[in-house]
């Protein structure tokens, strides 16, 4: 089980490979969300390199990505699977998923480790405190959960689920300029919007993953900038 692992070197290619094994995971179980951590993974970095972080904070980023729902993995299967809109009592389950994603990968020892905790912990947050899991407001949410959170909603919007049709990417992106400075980041917004302007949110832009390092590890995101 993920949660009794220890001692994984998280300085190594092992641990990216075991990332990408862990998302695999994750979107197997939950079958309406096919590719979602990868897809998450490759926008996320294309926001990282629009805002000017280096390429080791955007492998950290990208890493966060990938693993940024691990915590689904302990969510009971008739939620994560349901066919339909989740009750209350079953999306206070479903909120508890980021806590569950920490509490995983706080067994695996390492830096990288360390440095994608932010991402997962956090990519709920809402920019006016309305999030979830500690309601933080503004710029007290990590950069990396900030950025998680559009890249995340994006693809979740734009992406079929057994409720509801995919929502159209020009829907998609003026939903997320109507969340800035609520849901959203003002400035990751604009960042969003100026890849959307440039075409740079198309399908294409999946394949456009960053190597991660045959050894040495991601750099920390700031956590305000």
């Amino acid at each position: 089980m993920l949660h009794r692992i220890s001692g994984v070197p998280a300085s190594a290619r092992d641990f990216y490979g075991l990332a990408d094994a862990i998302a695999a995971t994750i979107d197997a179980k939950d079958g309406y969300t096919h590719h979602h951590s990868e897809r998450v993974a490759a926008l996320s970095r294309r926001i990282a390199l629009e805002i000017g972080l280096s390429d080791d904070q955007q492998r950290t980023v990208q890493l966060a990505a990938l693993l940024h729902d691990v915590g689904k993995i302990a969510v009971p299967d008739a939620i994560l699977k349901k066919p339909g809109r989740l009750t209350a009592e079953e999306f206070a389950e479903m909120k508890k998923h980021p806590m569950h994603g920490v509490r995983i990968l706080a067994n695996i020892q390492g830096p990288a480790v360390a440095a994608v905790l932010p991402g997962v912990r956090y990519h709920h947050e809402r920019w006016d405190g309305t999030g979830y899991p500690e309601g933080l407001r503004g710029d007290h949410i990590p950069l990396l959960g900030r950025l998680l959170g559009v890249a995340d909603f994006y693809d979740a919007v734009t992406s079929a689920r057994a409720y509801r049709p995919a929502i159209p990417q020009a829907e998609a992106i003026t939903m997320i300029v109507n969340g800035a400075g609520s849901h959203f980041d003002p400035e990751i917004v604009k960042a969003v919007m100026r890849l959307y302007r440039r075409g740079d949110l198309l399908p294409s832009i999946w394949k456009h993953l960053l190597p991660m390092p045959e050894s040495g590890l991601a750099a920390p995101v700031p956590a305000r900038r």
